[in-house]
């Protein structure tokens, strides 16, 4: 009878013998329990933390961003998800009170007009038990900050003011103004408000509702003799908005602004 080589027998053994190999799943509540072998509870802890893990990876619990001044913002009391690069190590960390920042928290160079900059809540050490606050025009990481989470972000104009706040998650903040044409339906993306205004003797309303045109008023305003009117509404996103003037002779103005 022919030999049977060690490589042959080593095939058939793997054939008949299995492990258990770890799958990320998403959180189970019955698992691991007293029945599972030592292997399959430590497999079971493994799956209910990869699934912990995702969710709470940009968890964000205040840490609001505000406007301070023209040279400054502020970042609201509350939690944060710090995190390093590869994902790999996560730190749970919050501040009691408010921090202001000032430009003298900038990661790297020196403040420029006309630029978009992003806060990063950071801290550089697995220790770390609050973050402190970096500005920084590099969208996806700040410099120096091992651990970290992007907060928002705002806009430094050509005079070197700060405007338009942005925070990232759940916040809601205002937009930009947009010009917009009187007597033309619009459909709205988000929650807004959409205002006009005529200049010259005019009856002027706004309708909204989900028909395309709209066809409720909402709001409506007459104009004396020779005077202006105006008007303004919330708008529902996914509705349609329309602004309409009656007798108009030109010099209307409409805007909207949404809610990001």
């Amino acid at each position: 009878m022919k030999r049977i080589s060690k490589i042959s027998v080593l095939l058939i053994l793997g054939i008949f013998i299995s492990t258990n190999v770890y799958a990320a799943v998403g959180w189970s509540k019955s698992k691991p329990t007293d029945a599972h072998y030592v292997d399959e509870g430590q497999d079971a802890i493994l799956e209910n933390n990869t699934a912990l893990d995702l969710m709470l990876s940009k968890y964000r619990e205040g840490c609001k961003i505000s406007y301070s001044s023209a040279s400054q913002v502020s970042v609201a009391a509350g939690s944060v998800m710090l995190s390093n690069s590869a994902g790999t190590v996560r730190l749970m960390v919050s501040n009691t009170s408010s921090t202001t920042v000032t430009w003298a928290d900038i990661d790297a160079g020196a403040e420029a007009s006309s630029t978009t900059y992003y806060i990063y809540a950071y801290a550089t050490a697995t220790t770390a038990t609050t973050f402190s606050v970096y500005i920084s025009t590099n969208a996806t990481s700040p410099t120096g900050g091992t651990y970290y989470q992007k907060l928002g972000q705002f806009y430094n104009n050509s005079s070197s003011n700060i405007v338009h706040i942005r925070n990232d998650g759940f916040f809601t903040d205002l937009g930009d103004w947009t010009s917009k044409s009187a007597d033309t339906t619009y459909q709205a993306t988000t929650d807004g408000w959409v205002c006009g205004l005529s200049n010259t003797d005019a009856d002027v309303n706004i309708k909204t509702d989900n028909a395309n045109p709209p066809t409720t008023i909402r709001v409506q305003n007459a104009s004396g003799y020779y005077t202006g009117s105006s008007a303004g509404c919330f708008v529902r996103a996914g509705d349609y908005y329309l602004y309409t003037t009656v007798k108009s002779q030109g010099g209307d103005a409409v805007y909207w602004i949404p809610l990001n």
